[in-house]
């Protein structure tokens, strides 16, 4: 299976990566594609957007999105969240942490214009 990674980054130490790459390690040893934006290049222009166009661009090729902890605090893995129930993608939530899945899907708010943006990004 195709599974995409989402969690928080901005703010984080080292961006989060170590949590990304670790996750990704863990479904290639499983036999799944792992999707880590962690891993794409730096975009140009080197901003938000530049890495949100190119996360999206990953998560509409996706079967699955894989949510890690924290994801819910993250306005970039809630845009990715809520692109992923567009497609009807399925959604793993984060490990051990099924209190933190359902207290955060509570949580999560809209995010103006996501599905269209995703349209755009899938066409």
């Amino acid at each position: 299976m195709k599974i995409y990674i989402a969690g928080p980054m901005t703010g984080l130490p080292g961006f989060n990566y170590p949590a990304f790459h670790a996750m990704a390690d863990k479904l290639r040893r499983a036999g799944h594609e792992a999707l880590n934006p962690a891993e794409n290049p730096v975009p140009q222009p080197e901003t938000w957007v530049g890495y949100m166009r190119s996360a999206l661009a990953q998560l509409v090729t996706a079967d699955a999105i894989l949510l890690l902890p924290g994801w819910h605090l993250s306005k970039g893995a809630r845009v990715e969240f809520q692109v992923a129930t567009a497609l009807d993608l399925v959604v793993v939530p984060p490990e051990g942490d099924f209190e933190g899945w359902t207290r955060g899907f509570a949580r999560v708010e809209p995010v103006a214009g996501v599905v269209a943006a995703a349209a755009e990004v899938a066409a």
